[in-house]
């Protein structure tokens, strides 16, 4: 008698081994995905950043203050949008984003805090 197909044995290790690499996978994907999501708190921060350096250029004559917060960037249009957190797509309050503006040795730096609120009344804490 021919009998053709698998044997029991040979579809267990087949299971096993799709079970294995779906397993790796799932791990890769997912530190993968917290890794973008990561990425797109670094990516607003250095927007926010950015909009304080053009506030501060354009105003390099007058009288800087010690900090601004995203919701005044937004006011005199160094933002042009209203800003969303990527991982909930919920519009963040722009109050809640304060960027310190130090002038130390003739040079600026700018720090940002890492809590923030969302408009549902949620925080949000981004790592610096």
């Amino acid at each position: 008698m021919n009998n053709k197909g698998f044997t029991m044995v040979e579809l267990l290790v087949t299971i096993a081994l799709l079970a294995i690499v779906s397993t790796i996978s799932v791990i890769s994907i997912t530190a993968f995905v917290n890794k973008s999501k990561e990425n797109n708190y670094e990516i607003l921060k250095n927007t926010f950043i950015g909009a304080t350096k053009e506030y501060v250029l354009d105003n390099r004559y007058g009288s800087i203050p010690s900090s601004v917060n995203a919701q005044y960037l937004l006011d005199n249009h160094y933002i042009k949008n209203k800003v969303t957190d990527p991982n909930t797509g919920l519009n963040i309050d722009l109050n809640s984003v304060v960027i310190t503006i130090t002038y130390v040795n003739g040079d600026y730096t700018y720090s940002i805090n890492n809590s923030w609120k969302l408009e549902d009344g949620s925080t949000i804490i981004v790592d610096n």
